[in-house]
């Protein structure tokens, strides 16, 4: 029964409980509500400690932290702003005059620090290069706080950094209105006009080159002067893209330097992508196509003016420059075809054409190209003068033309005077210094060691010299030159005294061992590499005249054959072959060397 009572119990006040359970829920949310408040209010940041974050943000360099800080000061004493300026607004009864002038006084205070607040910002901006932000936070503080001089200047040098510079030099006097005598603004004001003079002076230097028939020399020198001036506006308003383009134009005139060239390219390369409107510029277009012009490009030129043309038909620069490119390419291929065809005569001709009538001078780098086919054009007829003439020219346009240094190498082995071999080691040497791979290195040394073998018999004997021949020489040449040779040094033609006839047999002798050697290819082969003539026949002779095992003890040409025996020898056959006794004036003992 006491068990029952006590559920009952329970039950009942359990029951009863139902409205004392809505009374206790009300009144815990009404407790969590005022927590919350408390709370809130507890993190409020006032514009003062956003303003002191954006610092701490700003002298660790993290500008994009501190803008988010400065941001925050701003909304927050423009609401704080707004609030007093509706107070003041209400402040209408004598009894609230005093209150009212407080909150005018305090508003004023507050719009002080609210532009101190935008100038903060637009410091870091600025800092951030986002410098139509900065201007903008710098003309907010000037209308909240006209007299607030720091946003006049700092206004100005960004203005001035962007190459605004009429707008700067405004700022600069509205600022000075207000504090006339601050001297570090004064300076600065006219250091804005002197960069307007010297942006100025570098146009005028490009016009000039222009208007005028200077010579290349004074061209360049004025390029070189622009480019000076551009340098010190850029110096001090390095966001000035106008002079970014005049720094580009006067780089791509300085056609003397292809280091140069490439800059002024990069250049534009860089302006087009990174500034709005530059991409369609069609004086930044032509100044491009100029350069790829002068860096050999010839079809990249012609792609850039036709996007000229095209949006400006009439432009007259574009339209000549084009016409020039178009027939320079048409005869470079007319010569190139030449080639390919064995006609060297008419590629040497087309060449010349396009060098002398229709490639500017001072576009160095196509000049060269066009000399050192040329003179590949003169290699193929075999006149290696005029190759090695070209060969020059191309290196003294290029420094680092490694095909021209190779060229004129082999070009002056095979002319095959001291001097020439000497010229040949210095180019196989630079050729070296431009290898990329070790392969052509190796190749080098090698052609250089021949050079040096060369060299060694420079001034005495050579078989070439003897019969009047190139080292070229094919084996129809060395034949034809040895019948020359043989008929007007043979013994039996010769008239005069003991001593000329002795002189004859000798020079006789030598012809016999050049064509010998000269007409049989592995012995000119082993020649050409460096063995000396009287070791041709030894397989272990070295070059420059170094041995292995000799055979047979005897150091004599023709294996080991004394050159009188040989000439004993051929005398014998030439007598044998006569055919009626002799044959030449004077019924001669020698005989024809032609059978």
């Amino acid at each position: 029964n006491n068990n029952n009572n006590n559920n009952n119990n329970n039950n009942m006040s359990s029951d009863s409980s139902d409205d004392d359970d809505d009374d206790v829920s009300m009144q815990s949310s009404e407790d969590d509500e005022e927590e919350e408040e408390e709370e809130v209010a507890a993190v409020t940041v006032t514009h003062a400690e956003h303003k002191q974050h954006g610092n701490a943000s700003y002298q660790q360099k993290d500008y994009r932290t501190a803008t988010g800080h400065y941001t925050l000061a701003i909304e927050t004493a423009k609401q704080e702003l707004e609030s007093i300026i509706a107070a003041a607004a209400t402040a209408t009864t004598a009894t609230t005059t005093t209150a009212a002038d407080k909150a005018t006084e305090k508003a004023t205070d507050l719009a002080t620090k609210l532009a101190s607040y935008y100038g903060n910002r637009a410091a870091a901006f600025t800092m951030l290069l986002n410098y139509d932000d900065a201007i903008n936070d710098c003309d907010a503080a000037i209308a909240v706080d006209s007299k607030f001089i720091k946003a006049h200047f700092r206004k100005a040098k960004v203005l001035c950094t962007v190459g605004r510079l009429d707008e700067a030099l405004k700022a600069y006097s509205y600022g000075l209105i207000h504090d006339p005598n601050h001297a570090v603004a004064i300076q600065e004001r006219t250091q804005v006009q002197t960069i307007q003079k010297r942006f100025l002076l570098a146009k005028e230097l490009l016009a000039k080159m222009d208007a005028s028939s200077s010579t290349q020399h004074h061209n360049q020198h004025h390029a070189r002067q622009a480019l000076s001036q551009i340098q010190l506006v850029l110096a001090a308003c390095p966001s000035y893209h106008d002079a970014t383009l005049v720094k580009i134009d006067a780089l791509s005139r300085m056609t003397s330097s292809p280091a140069r060239m490439d800059e002024a390219y990069a250049l534009s390369t860089k302006l087009m992508t990174t500034s709005d409107g530059y991409e369609t510029n069609n004086d930044l277009i032509y100044i491009r196509a100029n350069c790829l012009f002068h860096q050999g490009n010839l079809e990249g030129t012609k792609n850039h003016l036709r996007m000229i043309l095209a949006s400006d038909p009439d432009n007259k620069k574009s339209f000549a420059m084009i016409k020039l490119v178009r027939a320079l390419v048409k005869k470079k291929d007319d010569a190139d075809q030449a080639y390919k065809q064995n006609d060297f005569a008419t590629a040497v001709t087309c060449y010349g054409q396009a060098l002398d009538d229709l490639c500017p001078k001072q576009n160095t780098v196509y000049t060269s190209k066009l000399h050192f086919n040329r003179a590949m054009a003169h290699h193929g007829l075999r006149n290696h003068a005029a190759c090695v003439a070209d060969c020059t020219t191309a290196i003294r346009l290029n420094s680092d033309y490694q095909k021209a240094y190779m060229r004129r190498a082999a070009s002056q082995l095979l002319l095959g005077a001291k001097e020439d071999c000497q010229g040949a080691i210095r180019d196989y040497d630079q050729a070296e210094r431009l290898a990329n791979t070790p392969e052509e290195i190796k190749d080098i040394r090698k052609k250089s060691k021949s050079a040096k073998i060369q060299l060694s018999r420079a001034g005495k004997k050579d078989l070439y010299k003897l019969l009047d021949l190139s080292r070229d020489a094919t084996e129809s040449d060395i034949k034809k030159a040895y019948r020359k040779m043989a008929l007007k040094h043979h013994p039996d033609r010769q008239k005069g005294s003991e001593e000329e006839k002795k002189l004859a047999e000798a020079t006789f002798r030598e012809i016999n061992l050049a064509n010998e050697i000269l007409s049989d290819p592995q012995k000119k082969r082993r020649y050409d590499e460096g063995v000396d003539e009287q070791d041709i026949d030894d397989p272990h002779a070295q070059p420059g005249g170094g041995h292995g095992h000799s055979h047979g003890g005897h150091g004599g040409g023709m294996g080991g054959m004394d050159q009188d025996m040989l000439f004993e020898m051929f005398m014998r056959q030439q007598q044998q072959s006569r055919r009626g006794g002799a044959r030449g004036a004077g019924g001669s003992h020698f005989g024809s060397p032609f059978g």
